[in-house]
């Protein structure tokens, strides 16, 4: 199997677990989220920094993304795009901090 295709099929699986424990942290079911978290957790790190380059208030704008989608994950309507919905919550925040 090609190399893209492989990377298309990890990122399915990846996207689809996402999905699956978004389902379960909307059920209320906390470690999934902590699961969640912790999948996303260095990517948005990395985002954040490149919008702000303070390494610390990348630190403190990613642990409140993370606080802001955990109260509010009840309110995801597409489970599967987690992901930019988690970058969406960081860019905000970090125009706000700018």
């Amino acid at each position: 199997m090609e190399a893209s295709r492989v990377s298309r099929s990890v990122e399915a699986r990846v996207a689809g677990g996402d999905a699956e424990l978004v389902r379960r942290a909307q059920a209320g079911d906390r470690e999934a989220f902590g699961r969640l978290a912790e999948r996303h957790q260095q990517a948005l790190f990395r985002f954040v920094v490149g919008l702000v380059t303070d390494h610390h208030a990348a630190e403190e704008l990613t642990q409140e993304t993370l606080l802001r989608a955990f109260r509010r994950v009840r309110h995801l309507q597409d489970p599967e795009r987690v992901r930019a919905w988690l970058v969406a919550i960081a860019r905000n925040l970090a125009r706000r901090w700018l």
